[in-house]
């Protein structure tokens, strides 16, 4: 609501969107209240805002966060790039600020804007303004759960984009519950592994393991394969004290089990796989640096459908 109101009192002529991410809580009451738009799309922020994109009738798109609020003249600024015939296919953010008096909240503001300077890759929290008729010629933001603000920055790309002279503040609470350096170095392990082909999907899990995990060698398994038991994670931690890599094949050509030492440092090892499909094992493997090894376990099968399990369950009842 209060986005809403800083966004509206700035006298800017145009339609407001809310698109929830079918949250539970007072959101449409508040958009009706409010007399906006609203609609609702569940996984992720990617389909949200593809949805608001497609509710919009204007020309010119703003897309913003709802923590996210543009500081005092930023609407010279955008209508400023709007009427600039040059922008007709650029796009434009705002500085990133956050709503934290802490010198840990101006040091990552720093490390935001080397990476907008060096990399062209501005956080959604930046929010991004766009014609309509740029906006369909890249084909929108796309449906990824994570990530949405990095894949639309790349199809952009860093000549077609200009950062604003005005800040938007962020609100600071995640960065305080997740602290203001490890959430970042985990943003930069996300971008990382999307950029070299890991599935977003699979990017949000591997982002919630390295939550948790602690320095030294990695084990990660999946949870659809039922004839894990303790003597194969065993077996894969004992492996990785002779080869830099581990792998558990699955029957389909993938993997349900991939180890990696994180000293020294290996290759991309996730690049350009062929996820689900039978390639996935061998092209994780074909992307191991020359000199490194790996050790392959006991091959099982996953169980990716009900139709799957119930062939496993079956076979499993006629051991002896």
């Amino acid at each position: 609501a209060q986005t809403l109101d800083h966004l509206k009192g700035a006298g800017v002529a145009g339609e407001f969107i809310v698109a929830d991410g079918g949250s539970i809580d007072a959101t449409p009451v508040i958009a009706a209240e409010a007399g906006v738009k609203f609609t609702a799309e569940t996984g992720g922020r990617g389909p949200q805002l593809a949805a608001g994109a497609e509710m919009a009738t204007g020309s010119w798109l703003l897309f913003l966060h709802a923590d996210t609020r543009p500081q005092p003249g930023w609407h010279h600024a955008v209508n400023g790039f709007m009427a600039d015939p040059q922008t007709r296919f650029r796009a434009a953010y705002f500085i990133f600020a956050l709503n934290d008096p802490a010198p840990e909240a101006r040091r990552l503001e720093a490390l935001v804007r080397w990476r907008c300077r060096v990399f062209a890759l501005p956080y959604g929290d930046q929010g991004l303004l766009i014609s309509r008729e740029f906006h369909d010629l890249l084909g929108g933001f796309h449906p990824l759960a994570l990530m949405e603000d990095v894949d639309m920055a790349g199809r952009i790309g860093r000549r077609r984009l200009k950062l604003l002279p005005v800040a938007a503040v962020t609100s600071a609470e995640r960065y305080r519950k997740g602290g203001y350096w490890l959430r970042p170095a985990r943003n930069l392990l996300c971008i990382g592994l999307f950029f070299v082909g890991f599935p977003p999907r699979l990017i949000g899990r591997m982002g919630r393991l390295t939550r948790v995990l602690p320095p030294g060698l990695v084990v990660i398994v999946g949870a659809d394969v039922p004839a894990i038991r303790p003597h194969h994670i065993a077996t894969a931690f004992k492996a990785l004290g002779r080869h830099d890599a581990v792998f558990g094949p699955a029957a389909d050509g993938g993997y349900w089990l991939v180890g990696l030492r994180r000293r020294p440092r290996l290759a991309d090892v996730f690049a350009d796989v062929r996820w689900s499909t039978v390639h996935a094992l061998a092209d994780t493997v074909a992307n191991l640096s020359p000199g490194q090894t790996h050790a392959l376990l006991e091959t099982l099968e996953d169980v990716d459908g009900g139709e799957a399990y119930a062939k496993w369950k079956k076979r499993r009842r006629g051991r002896p």
